[in-house]
């Protein structure tokens, strides 16, 4: 059993004795990467602060990280995969925009206009159904998306 670790690289270890397997880029110098894998599957998708870009990536069976795509994103922040599509995933912004990206045609699926400018979105996060898409800002902000209408259904701040 292997896991992957992120931080100012990406990193294959062994599981439970944490051998470094595979590495994968650069000693990123400013942020870190964020990362998500595809549901039931080898491939995971990765910010990379440096570049800005997601880079998407497969497990090789030789416990290799592999890359496989990669999208140039200005403003990159976070990334998010669906739970039961390969199709599509969702990027967070910091000007507080968010894009949902079909990453084998490289075409922007929707654009999620932000609420306040330059709020950045921290954290982005799909349902278990991939009906809603979640997404955190840096003021708090936690909001709730349909992804059949792309449109808002609810939304709170946790730190009222």
């Amino acid at each position: 059993m292997e896991i992957i670790s992120c931080g100012k690289n990406i990193q294959l270890h062994s599981f439970p004795k944490l051998n470094t397997i595979s590495t994968y880029g650069g000693i990123v110098t400013h942020g870190s990467y964020d990362f998500q894998f595809f549901r039931n599957s080898k491939f995971f998708i990765a910010s990379n602060p440096q570049i800005p870009a997601v880079e998407y990536f497969s497990l090789k069976s030789q416990a290799k990280i592999s890359p496989l795509r990669k999208i140039r994103t200005e403003n990159l922040c976070c990334v998010a995969c669906p739970k039961n599509s390969l199709e599509y995933v969702a990027l967070g912004l910091s000007t507080g925009h968010m894009r949902l990206i079909n990453y084998k045609t490289k075409e922007i699926a929707y654009r999620f206009s932000p609420q306040t400018i330059n709020n950045s979105i921290i954290c982005l996060d799909f349902s278990a159904t991939d009906d809603y898409l979640a997404s955190t800002s840096e003021t708090g902000d936690i909001r709730l998306y349909g992804m059949k209408s792309f449109i808002e259904v609810d939304s709170f701040n946790i730190d009222k």
